[in-house]
């Protein structure tokens, strides 16, 4: 799946490893990093299947994907405009919340 970010501050913090590890700490910021693989590797098929995630749609459309009840990550699915591999479903990332408290 195609990642993207609903802004360039969260794009910047979410591609650049030492900005996650000041914002999170390094394992925290490792973490997160992994979490974002998972949603890439994934497909609008497959993205219920990720282990330790937890999906939540609310009435406008926003999905929240919650793993391991520590790391949320917003923001709205499209899927493939042709339905050929070439033209990948896209997540845009609008928020990413991390529970500090629960991860210590």
């Amino acid at each position: 799946m195609d990642l993207a970010f609903g802004s360039a501050g969260l794009a910047t913090l979410c591609n650049v490893e030492s900005r996650m590890a000041d914002r999170w700490g390094p394992a925290l910021g490792r973490t997160v990093a992994k979490r974002l693989l998972d949603l890439a590797a994934a497909t609008v098929e497959t993205i219920e299947r990720i282990p330790t995630a937890t999906l939540t749609r609310d009435q406008s459309g926003a999905m929240t994907i919650t793993f391991d009840g520590t790391i949320a990550i917003t923001g709205r699915l499209t899927t493939r405009a042709t339905g050929t591999p070439t033209d990948p479903d896209r997540f845009v990332i609008s928020h990413i919340e991390v529970d500090e408290d629960a991860c210590a």
